[in-house]
C-alpha cells in the first residue's frame, strides 16, 4: 500500500503530553491542505493501479469541528475511489460516531489512534487525559464500524515497566488492530520530560533494552497475525537535533530486525553452532550492517567468539542453515 501524508503538528491536539514536540518530529508549523493537493493529484496518478491511502498525521484530527474536518475531506473528494481512501491519526478521546460517519461519507477507511499504553497508571504519568478504558473504547469504535484500526504505543514512558508492557500487548491482541506502530520514548527538547530527566526523575530506556523490547513485542504481535509497520519514530536531521536521551538510532528499526534473526539462529540450534553459518544473500546487512550489530549479538548468545558466515545464494530471505 501506498501513503501521502500530511502532517498536522500539534494542530488540533487538546493536551500537550509529557514527551511531544510535534514541531520537533515533523519539522513543521503550518498546515494548509491546498498546498499538498498537487502533490496529491501526481501521486495518485503514479500509483493508479495501485491501493493508496491520503493519510492526516500529527495533531489530532477529530479535535477539529466537524466543519473543518467536512472541508479537508471534501477538497480530496476528486481523489477518492475504490483504490483511493482515507487515514488520519487522533486521540483515543476525541473520537466519536459523529466523527466516523463523516468520515465513512467521503472515503475514510484507517484509523490511527495514538494509545500509547493500555495502563492507567501510564497514562497519568504522562498526562495523556483518559484512562485505558477509553483507549478500549475508542479502538472497539473503529473496528465495530469496520474501519481499519492501527495502534502506536510507546514503551518506556515513565511509570513504564515489564508489567504494563504486557498489559498492552495484551490488550492489543485482544483488540486486533490491522497494524502497531512502536515507538520507544526519547527525550525531547522543551517537553516536560526534558525537566524529569534533566531532575533525575526520569530514566529512559537503554538502546539494547529497547532493541530486546521493541523485537520481543514486534513477535508477539506478529504471532498473532498483527502487522508492525514501523519500529522507532521517523529520524531526520531536525529531530536528531532535538533529541536529549533515550534510546535513539537512525537505523534503530534495521537493529530490531537484526535482534530477531539472531534469535531465530539461537533458538533453531539444539547442540550448539559449529564453525560455519550459511545465511541468504539478502540477511547480510541484518548480520553484518550498522557495525556488524548482529554478529557480535550472536557470538555474544552463543558465546563464541569465531563464526564463519557463507552466502547460500540458494536459501530464500529469512532462511538460515547451520
Amino acid at each position: 500500500m501506498e501513503v501521502y501524508p500530511i502532517f498536522l503538528p500539534l494542530a488540533g491536539c487538546p493536551y500537550r503530553c509529557i514527551y511531544c514536540d510535534q514541531y520537533a518530529i515533523t519539522g513543521e508549523t503550518e498546515y494548509s491542505i491546498d498546498k499538498h493537493l498537487d502533490e496529491i493529484s501526481d501521486f495518485c496518478k503514479f500509483n493508479k493501479t495501485s491501493y493508496k491511502e491520503i493519510a492526516f498525521f500529527g495533531g489530532t484530527f477529530t479535535a477539529f469541528s466537524i466543519a473543518w474536518q467536512e472541508e479537508q475531506f471534501s477538497k480530496l473528494k476528486p481523489f477518492i475511489n475504490d483504490l483511493t481512501k482515507i487515514r488520519y491519526s487522533t486521540r483515543p478521546d476525541c473520537l466519536d460516531q459523529e466523527d466516523i460517519d463523516l468520515g465513512k461519507k467521503y472515503g475514510l477507511q484507517t484509523i490511527e489512534l495514538g494509545i500509547q499504553d493500555f495502563t492507567d497508571e501510564v497514562l497519568l504519568k504522562t498526562r495523556r487525559g483518559y484512562d485505558s478504558n477509553t483507549a478500549i473504547e475508542a479502538c472497539k469504535l473503529v473496528s465495530d464500524n469496520s474501519l481499519d484500526l492501527g495502534i502506536q504505543i510507546m514503551p518506556g514512558l515513565p511509570a513504564y515497566s515489564e508489567t504494563t508492557l504486557k498489559e498492552t500487548i495484551t490488550q492489543v491482541i485482544r483488540l486486533k488492530p490491522k497494524y502497531v506502530r512502536i515507538y520507544p520514548t526519547v527525550v525531547l527538547k522543551n517537553t516536560k520530560l526534558e525537566t524529569l530527566y534533566n531532575n533525575g526523575d526520569y530514566s529512559p530506556l537503554s538502546l539494547e533494552d529497547a532493541i530486546k523490547i521493541c523485537a520481543e513485542t514486534s513477535q508477539e504481535f506478529e504471532k498473532q497475525d498483527i502487522k508492525v509497520i514501523k519500529v522507532g519514530v521517523q529520524v531526520d536531521s531536525h529531530f536528531k537535533e532535538n533529541i536529549i536521551a533515550g534510546p535513539y538510532h537512525p537505523a534503530f528499526g534495521e537493529l530490531v530486525k537484526s535482534y530477531i534473526f539472531v534469535k531465530k539462529i539461537v533458538n533453531a540450534l539444539a547442540n550448539g553452532l559449529n564453525d560455519h553459518l550459511y545465511i541468504s544473500k539478502y540477511d547480510t546487512s541484518l548480520l553484518l550492517g550498522h557495525g556488524g550489530y548482529g554478529k557480535k549479538l550472536l557470538q555474544q548468545s552463543i558465546n563464541s567468539e569465531y563464526i564463519k558466515l557463507n552466502i547460500d545464494n540458494n536459501l530464500e530471505k529469512g532462511y538460515f542453515k547451520v
